[in-house]
Protein backbone atom coordinates (compact mmCIF):
# COMPACT_ATOMS: atom_id res chain seq x y z
CA UNK A 1 0.00 0.00 0.00
CA UNK A 2 1.56 3.31 -1.16
CA UNK A 3 0.98 6.69 0.45
CA UNK A 4 1.14 9.87 -1.61
CA UNK A 5 4.05 12.13 -0.53
CA UNK A 6 1.72 15.15 -0.45
CA UNK A 7 -0.02 13.67 2.60
CA UNK A 8 3.25 13.78 4.54
CA UNK A 9 3.77 17.39 3.47
CA UNK A 10 0.30 18.33 4.71
CA UNK A 11 0.87 16.53 8.01
CA UNK A 12 4.17 18.34 8.51
CA UNK A 13 2.54 21.69 7.74
CA UNK A 14 -0.29 20.98 10.20
CA UNK A 15 2.18 19.99 12.92
CA UNK A 16 4.23 23.11 12.25
CA UNK A 17 1.12 25.29 12.54
CA UNK A 18 0.13 23.62 15.82
CA UNK A 19 3.60 24.22 17.25
CA UNK A 20 3.48 27.88 16.20
CA UNK A 21 0.04 28.29 17.79
CA UNK A 22 1.23 26.70 21.05
CA UNK A 23 4.35 28.86 21.12
CA UNK A 24 2.29 31.98 20.49
CA UNK A 25 -0.16 30.97 23.24
CA UNK A 26 2.71 30.27 25.62
CA UNK A 27 4.33 33.60 24.82
CA UNK A 28 1.03 35.43 25.34
CA UNK A 29 0.48 33.61 28.62
CA UNK A 30 3.95 34.56 29.88
CA UNK A 31 3.41 38.16 28.87
CA UNK A 32 0.05 38.32 30.66
CA UNK A 33 1.50 36.65 33.75
CA UNK A 34 4.47 39.02 33.95
CA UNK A 35 2.19 41.99 33.34
CA UNK A 36 -0.08 40.93 36.20
CA UNK A 37 2.73 40.15 38.62
CA UNK A 38 4.41 43.48 37.92
CA UNK A 39 1.10 45.35 38.31
CA UNK A 40 1.60 47.17 35.03
CA UNK A 41 -2.10 47.88 34.45
CA UNK A 42 -3.98 50.35 36.63
CA UNK A 43 -7.20 48.31 36.60
CA UNK A 44 -5.30 45.20 37.69
CA UNK A 45 -3.89 47.04 40.70
CA UNK A 46 -7.37 48.27 41.64
CA UNK A 47 -8.98 44.82 41.38
CA UNK A 48 -6.20 43.05 43.29
CA UNK A 49 -6.22 45.67 46.05
CA UNK A 50 -9.99 45.56 46.44
CA UNK A 51 -10.21 41.76 46.46
CA UNK A 52 -7.35 41.47 48.96
CA UNK A 53 -8.85 43.99 51.38
CA UNK A 54 -12.25 42.33 51.09
CA UNK A 55 -10.79 38.94 51.99
CA UNK A 56 -8.83 40.45 54.88
CA UNK A 57 -11.89 42.14 56.40
CA UNK A 58 -14.10 39.09 55.86
CA UNK A 59 -11.54 36.90 57.61
CA UNK A 60 -11.54 39.15 60.68
CA UNK A 61 -15.32 39.23 61.04
CA UNK A 62 -15.65 35.53 60.25
CA UNK A 63 -13.61 34.57 63.32
CA UNK A 64 -16.20 36.01 65.70
CA UNK A 65 -19.20 34.60 63.82
CA UNK A 66 -17.57 31.17 63.78
CA UNK A 67 -16.69 31.22 67.49
CA UNK A 68 -20.15 32.59 68.28
CA UNK A 69 -21.56 29.60 66.34
CA UNK A 70 -23.32 31.98 64.00
CA UNK A 71 -21.49 31.03 60.81
CA UNK A 72 -24.71 30.78 58.79
CA UNK A 73 -25.84 34.23 59.89
CA UNK A 74 -23.69 35.56 57.07
CA UNK A 75 -25.59 33.42 54.59
CA UNK A 76 -28.94 34.75 55.78
CA UNK A 77 -27.77 38.36 55.83
CA UNK A 78 -26.14 38.16 52.41
CA UNK A 79 -29.42 36.94 50.94
CA UNK A 80 -31.23 39.64 52.91
CA UNK A 81 -29.34 42.34 51.00
CA UNK A 82 -30.93 41.42 47.66
CA UNK A 83 -34.30 43.20 48.13
CA UNK A 84 -32.41 46.34 49.15
CA UNK A 85 -30.62 46.37 45.80
CA UNK A 86 -33.91 46.09 43.91
CA UNK A 87 -35.69 48.69 46.03
CA UNK A 88 -32.80 51.14 45.74
CA UNK A 89 -32.89 50.86 41.95
CA UNK A 90 -36.66 51.43 41.82
CA UNK A 91 -36.96 54.18 44.45
CA UNK A 92 -33.78 56.19 43.82
CA UNK A 93 -35.14 58.01 40.70
CA UNK A 94 -38.18 59.10 42.71
CA UNK A 95 -35.86 60.81 45.20
CA UNK A 96 -33.66 62.42 42.56
CA UNK A 97 -30.81 59.90 42.60
CA UNK A 98 -29.38 57.69 39.90
CA UNK A 99 -30.85 54.23 40.37
CA UNK A 100 -27.91 52.53 38.67
CA UNK A 101 -25.33 54.24 40.90
CA UNK A 102 -23.26 51.65 42.69
CA UNK A 103 -23.18 53.67 45.90
CA UNK A 104 -26.99 53.93 45.92
CA UNK A 105 -27.37 50.20 45.32
CA UNK A 106 -24.90 49.33 48.08
CA UNK A 107 -26.67 51.69 50.48
CA UNK A 108 -29.92 49.89 49.74
CA UNK A 109 -28.19 46.55 50.30
CA UNK A 110 -26.84 47.74 53.66
CA UNK A 111 -30.26 48.98 54.80
CA UNK A 112 -31.89 45.71 53.79
CA UNK A 113 -29.15 43.72 55.52
CA UNK A 114 -29.60 45.66 58.77
CA UNK A 115 -33.34 45.01 58.54
CA UNK A 116 -32.56 41.31 58.15
CA UNK A 117 -30.30 41.37 61.22
CA UNK A 118 -33.01 43.04 63.32
CA UNK A 119 -35.53 40.49 62.04
CA UNK A 120 -33.25 37.61 63.07
CA UNK A 121 -32.81 39.03 66.58
CA UNK A 122 -36.55 39.63 66.93
CA UNK A 123 -37.61 36.17 65.74
CA UNK A 124 -34.97 34.54 67.92
CA UNK A 125 -36.37 36.33 70.99
CA UNK A 126 -39.81 34.80 70.47
CA UNK A 127 -40.67 31.78 72.62
CA UNK A 128 -40.42 28.29 71.08
CA UNK A 129 -38.39 29.56 68.12
CA UNK A 130 -34.68 28.84 67.91
CA UNK A 131 -32.00 30.54 65.86
CA UNK A 132 -32.05 28.06 62.97
CA UNK A 133 -35.73 28.86 62.43
CA UNK A 134 -34.99 32.60 62.48
CA UNK A 135 -32.21 32.18 59.92
CA UNK A 136 -34.37 30.06 57.65
CA UNK A 137 -37.29 32.48 57.80
CA UNK A 138 -35.20 35.59 57.12
CA UNK A 139 -33.17 33.97 54.35
CA UNK A 140 -36.15 32.60 52.44
CA UNK A 141 -38.46 35.61 52.86
CA UNK A 142 -35.87 38.27 52.02
CA UNK A 143 -34.41 36.32 49.12
CA UNK A 144 -37.88 35.67 47.74
CA UNK A 145 -38.65 39.37 47.98
CA UNK A 146 -35.38 40.15 46.24
CA UNK A 147 -36.11 37.78 43.35
CA UNK A 148 -39.58 39.31 42.95
CA UNK A 149 -38.13 42.83 42.92
CA UNK A 150 -35.48 41.87 40.36
CA UNK A 151 -38.26 40.52 38.14
CA UNK A 152 -39.96 43.91 38.39
CA UNK A 153 -36.65 45.64 37.63
CA UNK A 154 -36.26 43.62 34.42
CA UNK A 155 -39.57 45.06 33.20
CA UNK A 156 -38.39 48.65 33.69
CA UNK A 157 -36.86 50.12 30.48
CA UNK A 158 -33.48 50.78 32.11
CA UNK A 159 -33.59 47.62 34.22
CA UNK A 160 -32.05 45.27 31.68
CA UNK A 161 -28.99 47.47 31.27
CA UNK A 162 -28.51 47.99 35.01
CA UNK A 163 -26.65 44.69 35.45
CA UNK A 164 -28.09 43.91 38.87
CA UNK A 165 -27.41 40.21 38.34
CA UNK A 166 -23.72 40.87 39.05
CA UNK A 167 -24.65 41.38 42.70
CA UNK A 168 -25.84 37.77 42.80
CA UNK A 169 -22.82 36.09 41.19
CA UNK A 170 -20.14 38.78 41.48
CA UNK A 171 -17.99 40.51 38.87
CA UNK A 172 -14.62 41.52 40.26
CA UNK A 173 -13.24 42.73 36.93
CA UNK A 174 -15.69 45.65 36.85
CA UNK A 175 -14.30 47.10 40.08
CA UNK A 176 -13.36 50.78 39.86
CA UNK A 177 -11.09 53.00 41.94
CA UNK A 178 -14.14 54.31 43.82
CA UNK A 179 -15.14 50.73 44.65
CA UNK A 180 -11.65 49.96 45.92
CA UNK A 181 -11.69 53.09 48.09
CA UNK A 182 -15.07 52.09 49.50
CA UNK A 183 -13.76 48.60 50.28
CA UNK A 184 -10.64 50.07 51.91
CA UNK A 185 -12.66 52.47 54.08
CA UNK A 186 -15.11 49.75 55.08
CA UNK A 187 -12.30 47.31 55.89
CA UNK A 188 -10.61 49.99 58.03
CA UNK A 189 -13.90 50.71 59.82
CA UNK A 190 -14.46 47.00 60.48
CA UNK A 191 -10.92 46.58 61.85
CA UNK A 192 -11.38 49.67 64.06
CA UNK A 193 -14.70 48.43 65.47
CA UNK A 194 -13.22 45.01 66.17
CA UNK A 195 -10.23 46.59 67.92
CA UNK A 196 -12.43 48.84 70.08
CA UNK A 197 -14.81 46.00 71.01
CA UNK A 198 -12.32 43.14 71.10
CA UNK A 199 -12.79 42.33 74.79
CA UNK A 200 -16.59 42.45 74.69
CA UNK A 201 -16.79 40.40 71.49
CA UNK A 202 -14.41 37.85 72.99
CA UNK A 203 -16.60 37.49 76.08
CA UNK A 204 -19.68 37.22 73.86
CA UNK A 205 -18.16 34.36 71.87
CA UNK A 206 -16.71 32.34 74.75
CA UNK A 207 -18.95 33.05 77.77
CA UNK A 208 -22.22 34.83 77.07
CA UNK A 209 -23.42 34.46 80.67
CA UNK A 210 -20.27 36.03 82.10
CA UNK A 211 -20.54 38.89 79.59
CA UNK A 212 -24.11 39.55 80.70
CA UNK A 213 -23.03 39.43 84.36
CA UNK A 214 -20.35 42.03 83.64
CA UNK A 215 -23.05 44.38 82.34
CA UNK A 216 -22.65 43.92 78.60
CA UNK A 217 -25.81 43.97 76.51
CA UNK A 218 -25.90 40.68 74.61
CA UNK A 219 -28.50 41.97 72.16
CA UNK A 220 -26.42 45.04 71.30
CA UNK A 221 -23.27 42.97 70.89
CA UNK A 222 -25.12 40.54 68.62
CA UNK A 223 -26.44 43.47 66.62
CA UNK A 224 -22.91 44.88 66.36
CA UNK A 225 -21.59 41.55 65.11
CA UNK A 226 -24.39 41.25 62.56
CA UNK A 227 -23.81 44.84 61.46
CA UNK A 228 -20.18 43.97 60.77
CA UNK A 229 -21.36 41.01 58.70
CA UNK A 230 -23.70 43.32 56.76
CA UNK A 231 -20.86 45.77 56.06
CA UNK A 232 -18.63 43.00 54.74
CA UNK A 233 -21.46 41.54 52.69
CA UNK A 234 -22.27 44.95 51.22
CA UNK A 235 -18.76 45.51 49.88
CA UNK A 236 -18.43 41.87 48.80
CA UNK A 237 -21.53 41.79 46.61
CA UNK A 238 -19.66 42.99 43.56
CA UNK A 239 -16.56 40.84 44.06
CA UNK A 240 -18.03 37.40 44.82
CA UNK A 241 -21.81 37.95 44.88
CA UNK A 242 -24.29 37.33 47.65
CA UNK A 243 -24.44 33.57 47.00
CA UNK A 244 -20.71 32.97 47.50
CA UNK A 245 -20.14 35.68 50.13
CA UNK A 246 -20.78 33.20 52.93
CA UNK A 247 -17.62 31.34 51.89
CA UNK A 248 -15.46 34.42 52.48
CA UNK A 249 -16.90 34.76 55.99
CA UNK A 250 -16.62 31.10 57.03
CA UNK A 251 -13.72 29.40 55.22
CA UNK A 252 -10.79 31.65 56.30
CA UNK A 253 -11.86 31.53 59.95
CA UNK A 254 -12.39 27.76 59.82
CA UNK A 255 -8.96 27.32 58.22
CA UNK A 256 -7.30 29.51 60.86
CA UNK A 257 -8.83 27.33 63.59
CA UNK A 258 -6.49 24.50 62.56
CA UNK A 259 -3.40 26.59 63.27
CA UNK A 260 -3.89 28.13 66.71
CA UNK A 261 -5.91 28.25 69.93
CA UNK A 262 -5.29 31.96 70.58
CA UNK A 263 -7.91 34.39 69.31
CA UNK A 264 -5.63 37.23 68.23
CA UNK A 265 -3.41 34.79 66.31
CA UNK A 266 -6.53 33.29 64.76
CA UNK A 267 -7.59 36.77 63.63
CA UNK A 268 -4.22 37.36 61.96
CA UNK A 269 -4.19 33.98 60.21
CA UNK A 270 -7.81 34.27 59.11
CA UNK A 271 -7.21 37.74 57.71
CA UNK A 272 -4.08 36.49 55.93
CA UNK A 273 -5.92 33.53 54.40
CA UNK A 274 -8.83 35.74 53.34
CA UNK A 275 -6.54 38.36 51.81
CA UNK A 276 -4.43 35.75 50.04
CA UNK A 277 -7.56 34.09 48.67
CA UNK A 278 -8.84 37.38 47.31
CA UNK A 279 -5.47 38.25 45.76
CA UNK A 280 -4.79 34.85 44.17
CA UNK A 281 -8.39 34.42 43.02
CA UNK A 282 -8.47 37.83 41.36
CA UNK A 283 -5.05 37.16 39.80
CA UNK A 284 -6.14 33.81 38.34
CA UNK A 285 -9.39 35.32 37.11
CA UNK A 286 -7.45 38.05 35.31
CA UNK A 287 -5.01 35.51 33.90
CA UNK A 288 -7.74 33.21 32.57
CA UNK A 289 -10.45 35.53 31.31
CA UNK A 290 -13.10 32.82 30.96
CA UNK A 291 -13.06 31.95 34.68
CA UNK A 292 -15.64 33.69 36.91
CA UNK A 293 -13.84 35.78 39.50
CA UNK A 294 -16.11 35.06 42.46
CA UNK A 295 -15.94 31.31 42.00
CA UNK A 296 -12.14 31.39 41.58
CA UNK A 297 -11.73 33.41 44.79
CA UNK A 298 -13.86 30.93 46.72
CA UNK A 299 -12.06 27.94 45.19
CA UNK A 300 -8.71 29.45 46.17
CA UNK A 301 -10.08 29.86 49.66
CA UNK A 302 -11.12 26.20 49.62
CA UNK A 303 -7.63 25.08 48.59
CA UNK A 304 -6.11 26.99 51.50
CA UNK A 305 -8.70 25.45 53.83
CA UNK A 306 -7.81 21.89 52.82
CA UNK A 307 -4.12 22.74 53.14
CA UNK A 308 -4.80 23.95 56.69
CA UNK A 309 -6.89 20.86 57.36
CA UNK A 310 -3.91 18.67 56.52
CA UNK A 311 -0.99 20.75 57.81
CA UNK A 312 -2.42 22.87 60.65
CA UNK A 313 -0.10 22.80 63.67
CA UNK A 314 -2.89 22.58 66.27
CA UNK A 315 -5.73 20.59 64.73
CA UNK A 316 -4.38 19.45 61.36
CA UNK A 317 -4.93 15.85 60.31
CA UNK A 318 -1.20 15.06 60.13
CA UNK A 319 -0.42 16.64 63.49
CA UNK A 320 -3.33 14.89 65.19
CA UNK A 321 -2.34 11.53 63.73
CA UNK A 322 1.25 12.05 64.93
CA UNK A 323 0.02 12.99 68.40
CA UNK A 324 -2.20 9.91 68.53
CA UNK A 325 0.73 7.73 67.48
CA UNK A 326 2.98 9.28 70.13
CA UNK A 327 0.31 8.88 72.80
CA UNK A 328 -0.30 5.24 71.84
CA UNK A 329 3.45 4.56 71.95
CA UNK A 330 3.75 6.19 75.38
CA UNK A 331 0.82 4.16 76.73
CA UNK A 332 2.29 0.92 75.34
CA UNK A 333 5.66 1.78 76.91
CA UNK A 334 4.02 2.32 80.30
CA UNK A 335 2.12 -0.96 79.99
CA UNK A 336 5.33 -2.76 79.07
CA UNK A 337 7.26 -1.35 82.03
CA UNK A 338 4.38 -2.11 84.38
CA UNK A 339 4.19 -5.67 83.09
CA UNK A 340 7.94 -6.18 83.58
CA UNK A 341 7.70 -4.78 87.10
CA UNK A 342 4.80 -7.08 87.98
CA UNK A 343 6.69 -10.10 86.66
CA UNK A 344 9.84 -9.21 88.63
CA UNK A 345 7.76 -8.74 91.76
CA UNK A 346 6.08 -12.12 91.39
CA UNK A 347 9.30 -13.97 90.40
CA UNK A 348 11.24 -13.11 93.55
CA UNK A 349 14.91 -14.22 93.84
CA UNK A 350 14.69 -17.70 92.34
CA UNK A 351 17.93 -19.21 91.12
CA UNK A 352 17.27 -19.39 87.40
CA UNK A 353 19.64 -18.59 84.58
CA UNK A 354 19.42 -15.21 82.88
CA UNK A 355 18.49 -16.75 79.50
CA UNK A 356 15.69 -18.85 81.00
CA UNK A 357 14.42 -15.85 82.91
CA UNK A 358 14.29 -13.79 79.70
CA UNK A 359 12.47 -16.53 77.78
CA UNK A 360 9.98 -17.08 80.56
CA UNK A 361 9.51 -13.32 80.96
CA UNK A 362 8.80 -12.85 77.25
CA UNK A 363 6.13 -15.58 77.24
CA UNK A 364 4.56 -14.27 80.44
CA UNK A 365 4.46 -10.74 79.03
CA UNK A 366 2.66 -12.08 75.96
CA UNK A 367 0.02 -13.67 78.18
CA UNK A 368 -0.15 -10.69 80.52
CA UNK A 369 -0.61 -7.96 77.91
CA UNK A 370 -2.42 -9.99 75.20
CA UNK A 371 -0.09 -8.56 72.55
CA UNK A 372 1.28 -10.26 69.47
CA UNK A 373 4.92 -11.35 69.58
CA UNK A 374 5.87 -8.82 66.90
CA UNK A 375 4.23 -5.95 68.75
CA UNK A 376 5.91 -6.91 72.01
CA UNK A 377 9.35 -7.11 70.34
CA UNK A 378 8.76 -3.69 68.75
CA UNK A 379 7.84 -2.20 72.12
CA UNK A 380 10.92 -3.71 73.75
CA UNK A 381 13.15 -2.24 71.02
CA UNK A 382 11.55 1.20 71.39
CA UNK A 383 11.75 1.10 75.17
Amino acid sequence: MSVHPQIFVQLLQSANECVLVLLAAGTGFRERLSSLLLFEHYNTRIVLLGATLLGLAAGLVGCFTLLRRRALVGDALSHATLPGVGLAFLLAPLMGFDGSSRLVLLAGAAASGIAGAVAILFIRSLPRLKEDAALGIVLSVFFGAGVALLTVVQQVPAGRAAGLDRYIFGQTASMTAADARLIALTAALVALLIGLNFRSLTLLCFDEGYAAARGYSISLLDLLLMSLVVLITMIGLQAVGLILMIAMLVIPAAAARFWTNRLWVMLLISGLIGGLSGFCGALLSALFADLPSGAVIVLTCGVLFFGSLLLGRERGVLVRSMRRSELAAAIDREHLLRGIWELRESAGEESVSESDRRAAGFEELLNLRSWSAGRLRAQIRRA
